[in-house]
């Protein structure tokens, strides 16, 4: 099949048992994947410190210029964010309803790894499908954008389908070639798979009208409806400047702590022969030189010692510029300053990452939102269109249990009804199981105390009245 990049694994519609339209969709989507797979690859390098520094010198012995340099700031541009992005659960009438079918902790589990790869590679996909038997009433996966892609639906502003790569074989020309691969679209659930030359597929109908696929996206704009990653072109050439700067600094402290001596007035041997014991010369503490054939003595002499204090003010200018574009502290990068810093001015410097996370909440919130719906939908259609339920995030400010404490005590003091809700218990640091149990003993003394009054009551309405006295003193004058 001829097709216009030839670097790219395409299907003809001789090799699928779908139609002409199905198999259009099958190579748009394997096309979109393979079109991003090269910079996906590249941003998990950067990510997880693989990138090797890049050497302009080329006169530089091998030793030297092979030095294992890592940079951490990837990693440090993604979990810093992503640890300021934490699901707790989810709130609303039907939140019991989806923890039946899908156990809290495995979904707060694959938020923590699906944020992280949509901070990593601009965006992160979550699917949703019905359980088998033995298995939770609704499977939710997530997949990064190393093995999953889509195509944007530009009029209901929602993935048009959706595609995951479940297993890959590797051609004679090291083309990565999909074998299994599971496609989403408003109508069907495809599982496809590669049998020698051709493809088997089998395909359930999806009763909500909509991919059952949610894109997890990162700053998404018009443009970009699939969002950008956090290590952007700007976060990948500081850090390759960073590691340049690093070897150069391993390179200078190789030979700073060689003293550069000078012998004035040395034989052509004599000079011939220090040259051959280098190491012998720096380690000797006494150095023995006869007179030259002219009876000269030598002079010996030491030239200034090198210093690391430019190499130390190019990485710390460096550091700057990435805090300022990844908008995390400057401490995050290992740039501390010797005064302290005061509670305000550590407050402005997570001011803009704070921001950053709230954004990421905002967005995340409605996408999770989504499969929320459609995990209940897995049980009951019309759940998915009137669902109540939503995410609940925790603060992206981190503050202390005291300072949580404190606020929720004063709100309480203003509006008692307050300590009756979830969210005072949540405040003063108490587990979920533990406000459960909490709110149900609350509930019981109530009911207890309210029992006991309408007892006093209906007692007291009881007894009769007690009549007044013929002699009573008071009559009297």
């Amino acid at each position: 099949m001829i097709i216009e990049n030839p670097t790219l694994y395409q299907v003809s519609p001789s090799m699928m048992d779908l139609d002409a339209d199905e198999v259009a969709v099958f190579n748009k989507l394997l096309a979109e994947w393979q079109r991003h797979l090269s910079s996906n690859i590249r941003n998990e390098a950067f990510y997880r410190g693989k990138v090797r520094p890049v050497t302009t010198d080329s006169s530089m012995p091998s030793d030297l210029t092979e030095l294992e340099i890592v940079s951490g700031w990837g990693g440090k541009c993604v979990d810093v964010l992503a640890n300021r992005s934490v699901l707790e659960g989810f709130d609303g009438t039907d939140a019991d309803a989806l923890e039946s079918l899908v156990p809290l902790t495995s979904l707060i589990e694959l938020y923590e790894q699906a944020v992280t790869s949509e901070l990593t590679d601009s965006c992160a996909f979550i699917t949703v499908s019905r359980g088998l038997e033995g298995e939770p009433g609704a499977i939710v996966s997530a997949h990064s954008a190393l093995d999953a892609a889509a195509i944007w639906d530009e009029r209901r502003k929602r993935i048009k389908a959706g595609i995951c790569v479940v297993d890959i074989d590797v051609d004679e020309g090291g083309h990565r070639v999909p074998t299994w691969v599971n496609i989403y679209t408003d109508e069907y659930t495809y599982s496809c798979r590669k049998v020698g030359d051709s493809w088997e597929s089998e395909k359930a109908a999806n009763p909500f009208g909509r991919p059952l696929m949610e894109p997890l996206r990162y700053r998404p704009s018009l443009t970009r409806p699939f969002g950008k990653s956090r290590i952007n072109a700007t976060v990948r050439s500081l850090i390759n400047r960073a590691l340049c700067v690093g070897s150069r600094t391993e390179i200078t402290a190789t030979f700073y702590t060689w003293p550069m001596r000078y012998l004035l007035g040395v034989d052509k041997k004599t000079a011939e022969d220090m040259a051959k014991r280098k190491v012998e010369m720096y380690a000797d503490s006494m150095l023995l030189v006869t007179p030259n054939k002219n009876g000269d003595v030598p002079q010996l002499g030491q030239l200034s010692q090198m210093t690391m204090q430019p190499h130390i003010d190019h990485l710390e200018m460096l550091g700057k510029q990435f805090a300022s574009e990844a908008c995390i502290p400057l401490d995050e990068v290992g740039i501390v300053f010797d005064n302290p810093t005061s509670s305000e001015a550590m407050f402005a410097a997570q001011q803009r990452l704070i921001v950053e996370a709230e954004h990421v909440n905002r967005m995340n919130g409605i996408a999770l939102g989504n499969v929320a719906r459609m995990a209940l939908g897995t049980e009951d259609v019309e759940a998915f269109a009137n669902a109540d339920i939503a995410p609940r995030f925790a603060d992206v400010l981190r503050p202390s249990k005291a300072a949580n404490a404190d606020f929720a005590i004063k709100v309480n003091s203003a509006a008692p009804s307050y300590s009756l809700t979830r969210q005072f218990w949540r405040d003063l640091g108490y587990a979920e199981p533990v406000i459960d149990e909490v709110l149900r003993e609350m509930r019981q003394a109530a009911i207890v105390q309210a029992a006991s009054q309408a007892a006093m009551q209906a007692a007291t309405a009881k007894q009769p009245p007690q009549p007044k006295g013929d002699g009573d003193a008071s009559d009297i004058g």
